[in-house]
């Protein structure tokens, strides 16, 4: 499956490059159709929500399909990434909001309130506070909090009362595998 090609289709928009973005692999009308796309802080992953609950991340180089989070109840409205890019987050036609972490794909916040479809969506500057829009007429601001690694690696020592294992730190904080989590 490929995001992005050097064919137009009836449903790709061009860009001045020539690569056309495909409704997350929609060739000859077949997989989901695509309701909602965002593109990583750093420009290097485009994220989509498609009508089958999934929310898929491509390599913007290769348009080679990355990551599939599929806890969303309903077909994927919209999409925001968090401003550092760590996280991704999905509103639903359920009114659900889910938001996963994009290295490790575990989910972490799954707020709800609405009760229409999550149409729109974005994060604070800072982070930690998303705001969603709603066909039910009304825009949410989030109590939710996403630690970043420092402050996640003080929640984990301060759990445990020790430094991690090299292991333990590989999967609970990676880019962190080789250097102490935990600081006395």
């Amino acid at each position: 499956m490929s995001l992005l090609t050097q064919r137009s289709c009836p449903r790709g928009r061009t860009d001045t490059d020539g690569l056309t973005i495909y409704a997350a692999a929609r060739r000859d009308g077949v997989g989901p159709l695509l309701n909602a796309l965002a593109l990583s802080p750093d420009g290097d992953t485009p994220a989509t929500g498609g009508s089958d609950g999934t929310v898929r991340l491509w390599d913007a180089a290769t348009g080679a399909a990355g990551a599939a989070f599929g806890d969303n109840a309903g077909a994927v409205h919209s999409v925001v990434f968090t401003p550092d890019g760590h996280s991704v987050a999905a509103g639903s036609y359920d009114g659900t909001v889910r938001a996963w972490d994009v290295t490790t794909g575990r989910i972490r916040a799954t707020p709800t309130a609405h009760t229409g479809a999550v149409t729109v969506m974005a994060f604070t500057r800072d982070g930690r506070t998303p705001v969603t829009g709603s066909e039910d007429g009304t825009a949410q601001l989030w109590k939710v909090f996403f630690p970043g690694p420092e402050e996640t690696a003080t929640a984990i020592c301060e759990a445990v009362a020790r430094d991690l294992t090299r292991q333990e730190r590989a999967t609970y904080l990676p880019g962190w595998a080789t250097k102490p989590a935990c600081t006395p």
